[in-house]
């Protein structure tokens, strides 16, 4: 099979029940000199009571918690419920560096990309660039990671149409 979606994700139908997914066996790490790529085209079913993210992150049993990236290292986009705001997110050790994305989160499929040329990070939504970082990055061993959380009663869904990782040494 080579077009259409390759997960669902389904919360169940309470406010704050979600899911967290992580790739097992699929080390990154923004290490100097070595690029890496990270990319996954999503559509979440609710745009405003939802909480969502897609990216590399530490493996953690919780990526989100009370409507916030909780994770401790990570480089991805989030939105949090309540809003639209979709965000850029670099976070090294619980200190988080966020840049708020112009176009507002929709239902619609977006393809969301993380790109680390050896020396900075690149944010990329639906191929714009929507933020870069030259430090302040993790350095730890991340892995590609989604998440999605129910923002009211209502059960919510994310399809995932294709999601890759590539890291050259």
């Amino acid at each position: 099979i080579t077009a259409g979606d390759r997960a669902l994700l389904t919360t169940g139908g309470t406010e704050n029940n979600g899911c967290n997914r992580q790739v097992i066996g699929t080390p990154i790490a923004f290490d100097a000199g070595k690029p890496c790529y990270f990319g996954a085209k999503v559509s979440v079913s609710e745009a405003t009571q939802s909480d969502f993210f897609v990216g590399l992150a530490s493996t953690d049993t919780s990526i989100y918690a009370s409507h916030a990236v909780t994770v401790i290292n990570a480089a991805g986009f989030s939105k949090n419920d309540g809003a639209t705001a979709l965000i850029s997110n670099t976070i090294k050790a619980a200190a988080a560096s966020t840049a708020t994305v112009a176009t507002a989160f929709d239902t619609s499929k977006h393809i969301y990309e993380v790109y680390f040329d050896g020396s900075s990070v690149y944010y990329y939504y639906d191929g714009n660039l929507v933020n870069s970082l030259a430090s302040g990055w993790p350095t730890v061993v991340m892995t590609p990671s989604i998440a999605l959380m129910a923002g009211d009663g209502n059960a919510r869904t994310a399809l995932v149409e294709w999601m890759r990782c590539i890291q050259l040494e």
